[in-house]
């Protein structure tokens, strides 16, 4: 009901039987004929429910995970470049490892588990007091000695939070694959004298702050060390307001936060994603670009990063928070697990039956035991593993103490 004088309402409606995987879904709100009152000539709006659940993804799958609860700093590579960056100014960026958001009044990203509320934060070109600072800063994942690669069909998936502090105030937020892992990818909308975007490497995408239409949404990529970054596909905000719509998020057709305003703090889905030489950008499960990877950049280095297009120093509250960070492999799937049917003892013998696939042979399985149920296990170097039939085995081992807990490793 909407009371007398009143020229809004709110609904609340409650979901129902919500599937994991059901597609999005409508509400459609009319008002209804009645005395006392005069029904305008739009009496009728429809939202969009979208749904945002990602199916489960099995451990095997998972090649990088970083959540960002401690600080994991010597993990990754920084790197970071600006137009004035040659004239000996400071590199002026923010990168904040384990970074407790939640003090700042946001909520627990979508994966976080038991609410935590740490990330990765990062600013770029707030404090640089010279002319010419667009900047960008890059972040790569490393080894202890080099870069981690990734290769063939691969999703980098995360959970983002961007933040803006107004108008004019114009950034965005990045995130790449099959990068060197060495480089600094950037663009800039403002006068570059030394050509300092030049040179960067694989394959990556921009997400804007405040709908401004200055090429909110684009996939970029190089060609060859000496050319500047190239905008392979783009996609204005106004084509997205009615899926980042305002509210709860800050500028229409804009996946962010404006900081400056009171509500609620949102987070969204993203993944960028490589299959065969086609490359699509998703938020929240909505397609934003896709676009076929001309480069000959095709595995290498997953990157995060920020991007201030524009030489003119921003808001303090321009920024992004990166949490739950991983690579999904999204190759043919790899053998099942095998399946313990059986155990018992037999002549001072440990006798076990497992299932594995029809193709299994015998060398392919090992056994480990521990006198824990969920740790310490380790392999059982007398352990006979023989076949029985097709995708049937039996491993044999000595006892090994008063209480062992038995797995099969493949």
């Amino acid at each position: 009901v909407i009371p007398a004088g009143e020229t809004n309402a709110t609904a609340i409606v409650a979901s129902i039987d919500d599937g994991l995987i059901e597609g999005d879904e409508t509400v459609t709100l009319t008002v209804a004929a009645g005395t006392g009152y005069t029904i305008g000539a739009n009496r009728t709006a429809t939202v969009r429910i979208q749904d945002d659940d990602q199916p489960a993804v099995s451990s095997d799958r998972i090649l990088f995970l970083d959540d960002f609860e401690t600080d994991t700093s010597f993990n990754w590579r920084v790197t970071f470049g600006a137009n004035n960056l040659m004239d000996g100014a400071p590199q002026d960026y923010d990168a904040t490892f384990a970074y407790d958001y939640g003090a700042d009044g946001i909520p627990p990203a979508p994966h976080s588990s038991g609410g935590t509320t740490r990330g990765l934060k990062l600013r770029v070109n707030k404090n640089d007091p010279t002319p010419n600072g667009s900047a960008g800063v890059n972040l790569y994942p490393s080894g202890d000695v080099a870069p981690i690669f990734f290769s063939s069909d691969y999703a980098l998936q995360f959970e983002m939070y961007l933040s803006y502090g107004g108008v004019s105030t114009t950034e965005h937020a990045l995130c790449g694959l099959n990068h060197s892992g060495t480089l600094t990818n950037r663009v800039t909308q403002s006068p570059d004298p030394n050509n300092s975007t030049a040179g960067g490497d694989g394959i990556w995408a921009a997400m804007v702050t405040d709908a401004s239409d200055l090429i909110d949404y684009g996939i970029y990529a190089v060609t060859n060390s000496t050319s500047l970054p190239t905008l392979l596909v783009e996609r204005s905000a106004s084509t997205l307001a009615g899926v980042f719509s305002t509210p709860p998020f800050g500028a229409a057709g804009s996946p962010a936060n404006n900081a400056d305003a009171s509500g609620p703090r949102i987070w969204v889905e993203v993944e960028l994603k490589q299959v065969g030489d086609t490359v699509r950008l998703t938020i929240d499960n909505t397609q934003i670009l896709q676009v076929t990877n001309p480069t000959s950049f095709t595995n290498g280095v997953i990157m995060l990063g920020m991007n201030d297009q524009f030489n003119s120093i921003g808001s303090d509250n321009n920024y992004v928070i990166f949490d739950n960070v991983r690579v999904i492999g999204l190759g043919p799937a790899g053998p099942a697990p095998p399946n313990i049917t059986g155990a018992q003892l037999a002549g001072g013998n440990v006798q076990i039956d497992f299932a594995g696939a029809g193709n299994d042979v015998a060398s392919a399985f090992a056994v480990e035991s521990s006198p824990e149920v969920a740790t310490g296990y380790a392999t059982e170097t007398g352990a006979t593993v023989q076949q029985t039939g097709p995708g049937s085995f039996r491993a044999v081992l000595p006892v090994n103490g008063p209480i062992r807990f038995y797995r099969i490793r493949r």
